[in-house]
């Protein structure tokens, strides 16, 4: 490739590849556009020190002339100066963020809303100039994940995963133009929530679930929980209304249970399809009417080049659809009604896209890449990468192996043609429940339900049939059988199986202070031992490395098989190998397990209470 000529303030005539310092800050051009580093800041400060930051959530400031990044490593937010593109700051806030959204001013001050996951907690904040300081805080249900604002800015809404809770919270007015937080309900949510948007108008707020295809539909002027729909797929990881509020777009995936993970199969884009879905907004609030109704969906891979894991996305001014591809580091923009859409690179795993006031220009959270890059309108129409700039949040220590192993799990790239990475199936190391073929067991035909990974580590034997006694050979097969890498080294196979150990169990449904509560729990200890589950399921993981006849059988006759551990059971939304079984009562109550087995209902109870605080 022959030198490329740009002209940067007075400098020209530099190589791809190269780099300069102007007005303090380092340029590096590569192939893919202008990179800019905060080099030069003076002082052993937050952004310059050399830690790992993933920023999941953007909000504007001071008119769109800041721009903020939240960041889930690091539970700091980073503040970027534009259009002058550098980090000016960097805040510490929490311990792992989540979620970030302008509230509106106070004062002279600007307020924001930020979740912190690990903390349980939602911190409400001022910024003045580049400083960032707590206002007030509520601790809320477990593992807060996203928060959204009312239209008029009184109230907001906190979709908490672990706890299936939307928590809504009051903005109340104090003296002096203070803003302090107060509870005001709390909706119990049949599903593990995610995402959230508010429709133009600000009627409508759509919370969708994190693993499988749920929607549900919230009144925020009554704060209600309306009803619930479900779209065909799961890995919900992008939701956005149209300009006119008639459409709501979804970027997910879906998983074809009738197709095996051959390379047949994965190279026709059979397995795992990653779309973006429009939903009528009518069909979507009528209680009756089907939430498919009027539907339409867009491939967002093609045959030899699937788009791996779609994640946030933006609608720009003009219409345009912009889809972070998180798994092969894209962002893939174009007109729905077209069905045609280009593709960028615009870094590692990006999983965020907002678009500025005017519409007119992306700006996407590069998660793994601890950058945020910014792309102008232009470039998403002709698919360029020449002026697209991205705006490093801070060095970056050297890797662990763990951290290694994280960025293949996310990394669609590491499978056949780019369709699917291991995050395609075990979102964030859980599951959707669905089944799928991958030939796991060595035979055809068994779609088996896919088991969450948390805790992994301590749980072998391997497999439905407990036929693999190493979680590395497990990771090696899952590499060469599910994901068909081209080729598969042992360095993969380490840094997958570092990661993976780092997994810790979906924390349990049920936690509670309750006497009686708890009262029903000991007694369901009781009727777990009595009825002899914990043969099988033997504490403190809840499994054990036999394989065992309970009386079930698959398509094509299996009758043995390794028990799955219990941790986080009432986290899941199907139970057993073909997922018959779409709650934990039906387990006892309709199937009867183990074998034939009759539980009287008030030990049924307390054995239901015992299994959500596992």
């Amino acid at each position: 490739m022959s030198p490329s000529r740009i002209h940067v303030r007075g400098v020209s005539r530099f190589s791809l590849g190269s780099a300069i310092t102007v007005a303090g800050l380092t340029l590096l051009l590569s192939v893919s556009g202008l990179t800019v580093s905060p080099a030069g800041l003076a002082g052993e400060s937050q952004q310059s020190a050399r830690r790992l930051r993933y920023p999941v959530a953007l909000a504007f400031a001071d008119k769109g002339k800041l721009l903020l990044a939240a960041n889930e490593r690091s539970g700091s937010i980073s503040i970027v100066e534009l259009p002058a593109h550098h980090v000016v700051a960097e805040r510490p806030v929490g311990k792992r963020l989540s979620d970030l959204v302008a509230v509106g001013g106070a004062g002279a001050d600007e307020l924001f809303l930020c979740t912190d996951s690990a903390a349980d907690e939602l911190h409400l904040l001022s910024r003045r100039g580049t400083d960032l300081k707590p206002i007030d805080s509520l601790h809320l249900s477990v593992f807060p994940a996203s928060v959204r604002v009312d239209k008029e800015g009184r109230h907001c809404f906190v979709a908490s995963l672990w706890s299936r809770r939307l928590t809504v919270v009051d903005l109340v007015p104090a003296e002096k133009g203070h803003v302090h937080l107060k509870i005001a309900k709390v909706i119990t949510l049949p599903f593990a929530p995610r995402l959230q948007t508010l429709s133009p108008d600000g009627k409508t707020l759509i919370v969708s679930g994190a693993f499988g295809g749920e929607l549900a539909v919230i009144r925020p002027s009554t704060s209600k929980l309306e009803f619930v729909k479900t779209i065909p797929g799961q890995n919900i990881r992008g939701i956005a209304w149209s300009h006119d509020g008639q459409r709501l777009f979804v970027a997910h995936q879906t998983l074809n249970r009738l197709a095996y993970t051959s390379r047949e199969d994965l190279h026709w884009g059979s397995v795992v399809s990653n779309v973006l879905r429009s939903l009528d907004r009518e069909a979507l609030e009528k209680p009756k009417a089907d939430v498919l109704t009027g539907s339409q969906v867009v491939q967002l891979g093609e045959i030899g080049d699937g788009g791996g894991d779609p994640a946030g996305l933006a609608v720009m001014k003009d219409g345009t659809l912009a889809v972070a591809l998180a798994g092969v580091g894209e962002v893939a923009s174009g007109r729905f009604e077209s069905g045609k859409f280009r593709r960028l690179n615009v870094g590692v795993r990006p999983t965020v896209a907002v678009t500025n006031a005017e519409g007119t220009t992306l700006y996407v959270a590069d998660t793994f890449g601890d950058s945020i890059a910014i792309v102008p309108g232009s470039d998403l129409q002709t698919a360029a990468a020449k002026t697209v700039v991205r705006v490093p949040l801070g060095p970056q220590p050297l890797l662990s192996a763990a951290d290694r192993g994280e960025r293949l799990y996310f990394d669609a790239r590491l499978g056949l043609e780019r369709w699917m990475s291991c995050q395609s199936c075990h979102p964030d190391g859980h599951s959707s429940d669905a089944l799928s073929d991958t030939l796991g067991d060595g035979s055809f035909g068994d779609a088996k339900r896919i088991p969450p990974l948390g805790g992994v580590g301590e749980t072998g034997p391997w497999a439905w049939n407990g036929s693999i006694h190493d979680l590395g050979e497990q990771v090696r097969k899952s590499l060469q059988t599910t994901l068909r890498t081209k080729s598969v080294t042992e360095a993969q196979v380490a840094d997958l199986t570092a990661y993976l150990k780092t997994l810790r169990p979906a924390p349990s449904e049920s936690v509670t202070s309750d006497v009686t509560e708890k009262l029903s729990i000991e007694r369901g200890h009781q009727v777990f031992n009595q009825q002899k589950c914990n043969r099988c399921h033997v504490p403190p993981t809840f499994t054990s490395p036999g394989v065992y006849d309970v009386g079930l059988h698959d398509e094509v006759g299996n009758r043995r098989f390794n028990p799955p551990s219990l941790r986080g059971v009432s986290q899941r939304a199907a139970f057993f190998h073909d997922g018959r079984a779409t709650s934990l009562r039906d387990v006892f109550a309709v199937y009867h397990h183990p074998g034939s087995a009759q539980l009287p209902d008030a030990d049924l109870t307390d054995l239901l209470a015992f299994l959500r605080s596992v």
